[in-house]
């Protein structure tokens, strides 16, 4: 475990004095992170640069001998270096893991802080070295299907580099998606910052995969009307107000009607009625509201609960125009969920890992002759 010092309260109007971290027994350099936030108390670590050039091209250019940093802890002067507004608990888990100091809080992550590390793994070139934590932390959120929660997963697999466990998290972000996945993602900066090529070709996939659903819904009712068997349903229909009532009624219990009643048989005309009796049940009809509103798994659930409807009874059982119908929809909305492919990495352009070279300005350590490091 790291040695964590707590801070002393701050004076009032005064800076908060830093939350320092000893993460090396021999540290030659002290990193300060103040993070991305006004109210965020400073962190101060003490670290290895040894290690770090290790782990990250970054920092063994940042301590190599053209930076005023490496001549600095060669010096045996163990420099501060204020790096950028980063995220502070990210930049603390990054920073311990590198240098072998486990917690248990680092045993899992949720969705968005694992986006965080990724955002700063590629900022500081770590990505390699983490990559046995990284799977680690995807294997813990295999399960999810919130689609925010899909899209800060996709941010950490698209700036981690994993081709394999974006192409899954981009199919499954698309079966658990709405039309209103955009909108949903464009509240969150870290989800935008997915190249649009990828967000669009996402919202595609997600919009031909309804539009399949919608036809395949849709083409039932022509496959029934062009089946013209009939079979009797073991009912008795009244010709008055058109109640089905039981092969052994002799009267109507709603109208009281007792003169017409008549057997009930299972038509083509009819089977259309029921096929969309069905859907309404099922919250599939009318359709635009749910193909507008729901996910495409949501959808899926429906059109599995529309084969499951044991309403509709007829002599021909199994063999009923209507029952296999259903079940030929069911089959076919599986199988068009099933195909979604998902978006490979490339999409975006994203390139082979290259070593990032620390840069003066906000952010970046400054070369051998300049000034103070700055923030």
């Amino acid at each position: 475990m790291s040695e964590r010092e707590t801070p002393k309260p701050a004076i009032d109007g005064a800076v908060p004095p830093p939350e320092i971290f000893h993460l090396h027994p021999e540290a030659d350099a002290r990193l300060v992170i103040h993070g991305d936030s006004a109210s965020d108390v400073p962190k101060e670590f003490l670290v290895s640069s040894a290690v770090l050039s290790v782990a990250s091209p970054y920092f063994r250019a940042l301590f190599g001998p053209n930076f005023k940093e490496g001549i600095e802890t060669r010096r045996g002067d163990c420099p501060t270096i204020v790096m950028g507004d980063d995220d502070l608990d990210g930049m603390e888990t990054i920073l311990s893991l590198l240098h072998f100091r486990t917690l248990k809080r680092y045993d899992t992550l949720t969705p968005e802080a694992l986006a965080a590390i990724a955002l700063l793994s590629d900022k500081y070139d770590c990505a390699k070295a983490l990559r046995p934590w990284v799977s680690h932390w995807f294997r813990a959120v295999r399960g999810t299907t919130d689609p925010e929660k899909l899209g800060f997963l996709l941010v950490a697999a698209y700036f981690l580099r994993i081709p394999s466990q974006f192409l899954a998290l981009s199919a499954r972000a698309v079966r658990h998606a709405s039309i209103s996945l955009a909108s949903i993602w464009a509240k969150h900066d870290i989800i935008s910052l997915l190249p649009h090529e990828i967000r669009d070709a996402l919202m595609g996939q997600v919009s031909q995969t309804l539009d399949k659903m919608h036809e395949e819904l849709q083409l039932v009712e022509a496959s029934l009307q062009l089946e013209n068997r009939g079979s009797r349903t073991g009912c008795r229909l009244c010709q008055n107000c058109g109640r089905r009532l039981p092969p052994a009624a002799k009267k109507c219990s709603s109208c009281l009607n007792s003169s017409g009643l008549q057997v009930s048989y299972c038509t083509c005309q009819t089977r259309v009625a029921e096929y969309f009796a069905v859907l309404r049940r099922c919250n599939l009809w009318p359709s635009v509201r749910p193909f507008k509103e729901c996910t495409i798994s949501e959808l899926a659930n429906r059109f599995a609960r529309a084969e499951d409807d044991r309403l509709h009874r007829c002599n021909a059982g199994r063999d009923c125009a209507l029952r296999k119908a259903l079940e030929r929809l069911s089959e076919r909305v599986d199988k068009i969920v099933s195909d979604v492919a998902g978006v490979s990495l490339d999409s975006g352009g994203r390139e082979e890992l290259e070593e990032v070279q620390p840069s003066g300005g906000p952010g970046g350590p400054n070369a051998q002759g300049s000034d103070e490091p700055q923030g």
